[in-house]
């Protein structure tokens, strides 16, 4: 189950209301609702370049069998996604995962940006970038019958990689926890020695 629930991870992307194809030169300004009651103290990572709030009350998977997880997953995908998206994903490395019931959030550092999306041979609904707290934000939104979610790739030019959050929750409990993944999103701040050099 949990080796199954993983894979979701790169087939398996929603995002609710701000999914609005838009052009690079327009991007509209996205102010995500923070419920704190909902999130728990923010994680500096001086690895990532920013700091976030993981959900209150979630388990924390070590990011050592997360990312071993992880690496299963892409390998059991190969042949859903272009090959040059399986090479970029393979070398992608999880360093977090929250996990509650069946849902999970991965963080992790990422080498995809907006224009991989093509890569996937299965449907993509819709792809989206806009600003939110300094960032340039990618979206791509996948859904299948069993599951929700949506991939969120966080870039900006201090950052030494993009970051990029995979929210992935099943299809019947999505709905109850929307608040939940704007107030993990609307966490995602700059590290102070980052936010200084534009």
């Amino acid at each position: 189950m949990i080796m199954k629930f993983i894979f979701s991870s790169l087939v398996i992307l929603y995002f609710c209301g701000c999914s609005q194809n838009q052009k690079q030169s327009s991007r509209q300004n996205i102010v995500f609702t923070v419920d704190s009651s909902l999130i728990d103290s923010s994680i500096q990572d001086s690895v990532l370049g920013i700091s976030f709030s993981p959900p209150k009350n979630w388990d924390v998977i070590s990011s050592s069998i997360a990312d071993s997880l992880y690496q299963l997953s892409i390998m059991m995908i190969k042949d859903s996604i272009d090959s040059n998206l399986y090479n970029l994903a393979k070398n992608t490395r999880v360093l977090y995962n929250f996990r509650k019931s069946n849902n999970n959030i991965l963080v992790k550092q990422s080498l995809l940006i907006d224009s991989t999306f093509a890569f996937f041979k299965i449907p993509i609904e819709q792809t989206a970038s806009f600003t939110s707290n300094n960032f340039i934000i990618h979206q791509a939104l996948i859904k299948t019958s069993s599951h929700s979610g949506f991939m969120m790739i966080f870039t900006h030019p201090t950052l030494k990689k993009p970051v990029q959050f995979d929210f992935i929750f099943s299809t019947e409990d999505y709905p109850k926890y929307i608040t939940t993944i704007e107030s993990v999103a609307g966490s995602v701040t700059l590290l102070s020695n980052n936010a200084t050099h534009h």
